[in-house]
């Protein structure tokens, strides 16, 4: 049961926490405590967002530290973070990490540090530090930043007095500078919102998992590794704890070392966008004059590339009879984005401003990780007449992925005026909003994103969402709602 629900492992050597486990979560839900109760409970319960929080706050193990497992931390401070910053200083600066399991936030914290310490100009940098996990009592601890002393066990004198005041009780609260760089968000590694823009779970540089997967059953630990594996740039990183080092399991990955670390890097034929500056090709300047207001009425010629194939099409591929457009996004949905790309180009050439193929060329682009392409793509998709809230909301996704959320949500205001109720693209500008602490305007977004889904039943796949059913988004919208 909490393998199918959390993805953790029970073997017979902790058989009695999750007996306790499952008895204090069955009393604080008003199960009874006979044995007959609490097996037709675990048989018919459906476990709700409030249930597994409490489950998991019974079950999982809030012990943890700053600065914690030296190994590690001096992977990315003096290997992973000096490599990012070479590659892109003086073109596009940014930097995405994202903790997964974070548990009560020193990890993130102890990151958001490092770099503060790392980089001399670092408000010239766009750096974000995603924190998740699926205990919600966690995360609110982790958002109030305040810590007992034995949190700083590994902590010297001076970085604690530089980055932490004194709070009632003897505890200790991080400054605001580094607060500030944290998005905490409620997320169950079991599951399959990631990578997504919808859970800001793409493209990252860095993925850090210590002594989470410890606790995962075998089959889930290769499936959630293969879900990083699909969250990382090419060349990104995956930094575990040394007990779960496991080349068995990430055999997707290269496996590396540095100093007394080892840690997993991203290897393959995705693109690396990271390595040229993302600006350089997004919008003309007739592009941009026409792009200046929602309210213009005219829009110049679509002018597609002359060469259309960016990657080798098959020879025996254009000897087959076209596909349509319910063929294409089968193929799609299996994940077939090479083919999808060579499919797509076929039609193109016959009829170029076929905007239902332009999604889906755009969407494999952008699932493939070459976002330069998938960016080239949106950009046209968005000068053709049948172009809608749906191709506004697919490239602002891409621009998220490129952490840039004031372009994202310049593309979503466009999309909203030709669509206000355009329930995606309201989830992802109310996400932009709380990133950047703007907590009415996220309200107001994530308030229509209930309203549009009170339309739909809790099972119901929302259209666009990547299989997202609408009591999921529900559930997401909580979360960031709720920390």
């Amino acid at each position: 049961m909490t393998a199918r629900v959390l993805g953790w492992d029970f073997p017979p050597n902790r058989v009695n926490d999750l007996e306790r486990g499952l008895l204090a979560t069955a009393k604080e839900l008003g199960v009874p405590d006979t044995p007959d109760a609490i097996i037709n409970w675990l048989s018919n319960i459906s476990w709700n967002a409030k249930e597994l929080d409490i489950l998991s706050t019974h079950l999982t193990i809030g012990e943890t530290y700053f600065f914690r497992e030296k190994p590690g931390l001096d992977v990315f401070q003096k290997q992973v973070i000096p490599e990012i910053i070479k590659e892109r200083r003086g073109k596009d600066q940014y930097l995405r990490i994202w903790c997964a399991g974070c548990c009560t936030g020193e990890e993130p914290y102890t990151l958001a540090i490092i770099l503060k310490e790392m980089i001399p100009d670092i408000n010239n940098w766009k750096i974000t530090i995603l924190a998740t996990d699926i205990n919600r009592n966690f995360l609110k601890k982790a958002q109030s930043g305040v810590y007992g002393q034995w949190s700083f066990r590994e902590t010297s004198q001076d970085i604690k007095s530089k980055y932490f005041t004194m709070a009632a009780g003897r505890n200790w609260e991080i400054n605001q500078e580094i607060k500030k760089m944290i998005t905490f968000s409620l997320l169950n590694l079991a599951d399959d919102l990631y990578p997504s823009a919808l859970t800001n779970t793409q493209n990252h540089d860095v993925v850090f998992c210590r002594n989470v997967l410890m606790y995962f059953t075998p089959e889930q630990i290769k499936l959630v590794a293969k879900r990083f594996n699909q969250s990382l740039v090419e060349n990104g990183c995956l930094i575990t704890s040394v007990v779960e080092l496991n080349d068995h399991y990430f055999s997707d990955f290269a496996t590396c070392s540095f100093g007394e670390g080892i840690y997993y890097r991203k290897s393959g034929r995705r693109t690396e966008v990271g390595n040229s500056d993302p600006l350089t090709k997004l919008v003309s300047k007739s592009r941009s004059a026409k792009t200046a207001s929602p309210r213009s009425k005219t829009k110049p010629v679509a002018t597609l590339p002359a060469r259309l194939a960016t990657i080798p099409i098959d020879a025996a591929l254009s000897k087959k009879p076209l596909l349509g457009t319910l063929e294409l996004k089968k193929l799609f949905e299996k994940g077939q984005y090479h083919q999808c790309v060579g499919h797509c180009q076929l039609l193109l050439s016959n009829t170029p401003s076929d905007v239902e193929v332009l999604n889906i060329l755009v969407k494999s682009y952008a699932n493939m990780g070459n976002l330069a392409e998938a960016k080239r793509w949106g950009e046209i998709l968005l000068s053709m007449d049948g172009a809608k809230a749906d191709s506004y909301y697919l490239l602002a996704t891409v621009l998220m992925e490129e952490n840039m959320p004031a372009k994202a949500e310049s593309l979503l205001k466009r999309g909203l005026y030709l669509n206000p109720h355009h329930l995606l693209s309201h989830f992802l500008m109310g996400s932009i909003a709380t990133r950047e602490n703007k907590s009415k305007i996220a309200a107001k977004h994530f308030q229509n994103v209930i309203e549009l889904l009170s339309s739909f039943h809790e099972n119901d796949i929302v259209p666009g969402s990547e299989g997202l059913t609408a009591g999921r988004i529900k559930e997401i919208v909580a979360s960031l709602h709720s920390l």
